[in-house]
């Protein structure tokens, strides 16, 4: 589970605005079987997973089923199309989407649905960059990036963290931390088929 650790550090890394750390919330988007949400709850945080495809929410309700009471509180699992649902982006502060395979019209379409709708947004983490033109279109700016243990490679990777902009100062280029480079080396010649 170390790369949940470094997924959740990387995507808390950016401190909250204002009083958002009481009410904090983390949005997975294309959520699968729920463990990016399962362990923020484990970690006490408020979580909220979407996923499109119904086997994997079920998935993730049976795994939610077996947790205790009071960690299963802090999650919600929703089986729904991320682009047309609002209620969860209302309260979320932290959003996380593994789009690593997702063609770039997709993940442009979300970054906009994100930006327009998470009115609460400290951070939009995702798997890959969005292209530069989709992220001004969105009023996303990379800020930071950082690097994660995955399963589908042993090197870690990518993760590329937006801020809305003008919601902080942000001058110069995205901030790396150490794990970013060797994951993006790991990650430039590798194709997921």
């Amino acid at each position: 589970m170390t790369g949940h650790g470094a997924l959740l550090r990387a995507l808390f890394a950016v401190p909250a605005r204002n009083n958002a750390a009481d009410e904090e919330l983390l949005l997975d988007i294309g959520s699968g079987s729920g463990r990016v949400v399962a362990f923020a709850a484990i970690a006490g945080l408020r979580a909220c997973g979407i996923e499109l495809v119904a086997e994997r929410h079920a998935r993730a309700i049976a795994a939610c089923a077996r947790m205790a009471p009071q960690v299963a509180e802090r999650l919600e699992l929703r089986c729904e199309d991320a682009l047309a649902a609002t209620t969860p982006l209302d309260h979320a502060t932290r959003v996380f989407c593994n789009n690593a395979i997702w063609p770039d019209a997709l993940n442009a379409r979300c970054a906009a649905h994100v930006a327009q709708c998470a009115r609460r947004l400290v951070v939009y983490g995702t798997m890959k960059e969005l292209q530069p033109d989709a992220a001004d279109a969105a009023g996303l700016k990379l800020t930071r990036r950082s690097g994660v243990p995955v399963s589908w490679d042993q090197t870690g990777w990518p993760l590329y963290l937006y801020e809305l902009r003008g919601a902080h100062l942000v001058v110069g280029e995205p901030v790396d931390d150490d794990a970013f480079h060797a994951a993006h080396e790991s990650s430039t010649g590798f194709t997921m088929c």
